[in-house]
């Protein structure tokens, strides 16, 4: 039951590695957009 609980915990982290590098990345796109417009 331990090991199960253990592998969800790191499931979940590594979805929020994921996430956090789409969000990151989705800006960092937004941003060289804006930035292209704008010239």
């Amino acid at each position: 039951m331990l090991l199960q609980t253990a592998n969800n915990a790191e499931a979940i982290i590594t979805n929020c590695i994921y996430l956090l590098h789409f969000i990151v990345y989705s800006i960092d796109s937004t941003k060289k957009d804006v930035i292209l417009t704008s010239f």
